[in-house]
């Protein structure tokens, strides 16, 4: 079988790499090939093809990168090798038919390639100049942020200043404030020391320094009455002046007095001398009437509405629970000294002082004050009551404050 082998170039002598070389069969030679039966073989990348074809005659194309042209007709004969050129030369077909053909398609061929070329050269000197705009640009963006980064840093210095001496007039107001706070202060604590403090609890007899009995509790304190099937109000012991308990000659203190003393700190001769005063003792009821909202099961244990309160009323007291459980139900209550609103009361001796809400005393008393709640059978032990028409929670009383009726 003959061999079709050769080299394809261009103009200028560059290989015509990759390039498709089609054979399309015309007649039949010796019943090899059937017209119309095509063959297909490649340029390597030096331009060189080599392809062993059947004898017959051919209708010759050449493709290369989406460029097609036909370049005429060969015939190869069954006992000679010879090269496309040579046979294109031969061929039925005119000589400067089938090779003007070939050098057109190669011609063009290079035309392309040198197109893309400069095409490509055009776009390296586009790039390149656009690279030369950018790099003018970046330069005078760069020279516009350092620009704004100096006005920026002039401005935070300004800004600094401006700061800095708006905080020295702060301190310097915060400094007259203080003094002013300071002598405002004094003066309420002169006006203070000036101004009595007065029990407004009426006839305030054992609680407040003389030797009536406990049992007249309820008359000299008329807003703490009970309710809900709570008890009277008992004695649960008298501080007596002189007492042996602390080293007097007179009668022994009974524990829960002893414990109260203890409470507010009354040690030495402070525990066994001063003026005499009873604590009350008493017991919750069955009752369910007014239920606390901060403790279920926690009924209200006194009526205050006997009790002209003004506008507003404090009640400062020593209070325990010694069986049971009992709270207080409002959140404006102090607790030796610190505010902690709802609490319950503890077995020991602690001190309160029980505020009102001003809304509720528009018509001068207040139905719930001072918001005690007790589980049933509860016994809860009261001492030294102080009842005022203002708020408090400034100090802590450790003896009897004498009522109107006694000053």
């Amino acid at each position: 079988m003959p061999t079709l082998q050769g080299t394809l170039l261009l103009p200028n002598g560059t290989p015509l790499a990759n390039a498709n070389i089609i054979l399309i069969a015309d007649r039949n030679e010796g019943a090899n090939i059937v017209r119309g039966v095509s063959s297909e073989f490649s340029t390597n990348a030096s331009g060189v093809y080599s392809q062993s074809v059947e004898s017959g005659l051919y209708s010759v194309k050449l493709e290369h990168q989406q460029r097609t042209r036909t370049l005429g007709k060969i015939f190869i004969d069954p006992t000679t090798n010879s090269s496309l050129e040579v046979l294109l030369v031969a061929s039925d077909d005119a000589e400067t038919v089938t090779v003007t053909a070939l050098q057109t398609f190669l011609s063009d061929t290079q035309a392309a390639a040198d197109s893309a070329a400069q095409s490509a050269d055009d776009a390296i000197n586009a790039l390149a100049e656009n690279q030369a705009q950018l790099d003018a640009f970046i330069e005078q963006a760069q020279s516009d942020v350092n620009q704004t980064i100096d006005s920026a840093t002039e401005a935070v210095q300004l800004a600094n200043q401006a700061t800095q001496s708006a905080q020295a007039v702060v301190d310097d107001f915060e400094s007259n404030q203080l003094q002013l706070m300071g002598l405002v202060s004094s003066s309420v604590q002169a006006a203070e020391q000036k101004i009595p403090i007065v029990n407004i609890l009426k006839y305030s007899r054992g609680v407040s320094g003389n030797n009536h009995n406990i049992g007249d509790f309820e008359q000299f304190c008329p807003f703490l009455i009970p309710i809900n099937g709570a008890g009277s109000i008992e004695n649960g012991g008298k501080f007596i002046d002189g007492n042996s308990t602390f080293g007097g000659s007179g009668p022994a203190l009974s524990q829960s007095i002893i414990d109260l003393l203890s409470a507010s700190n009354r040690v030495g001769a402070q525990a066994r001398n001063g003026v005499e005063f009873y604590i009350g003792r008493i017991t919750s009821g069955m009752g369910t009437s007014i239920e606390s909202a901060f403790n279920p099961d926690h009924y209200l244990l006194f009526d205050a509405t006997r009790q002209n309160l003004g506008v507003r009323a404090s009640l400062s007291v020593w209070l325990r629970c010694i069986f049971g459980a009992a709270s207080i139900g409002t959140d404006n209550v102090f607790m030796d000294g610190s505010l902690v609103g709802n609490i319950n009361l503890s077995n020991d001796w602690h001190y309160y002082v029980i505020n009102t809400n001003v809304d509720q005393l528009v018509v001068g008393r207040a139905f719930l004050f001072p918001y005690i709640y007790a589980l049933e059978n509860s016994v809860i032990e009261i001492g030294l009551p102080l009842l005022q028409t203002s708020h408090d929670n400034n100090f802590i009383i450790s003896s009897p404050v004498p009522s109107l009726e006694i000053l």
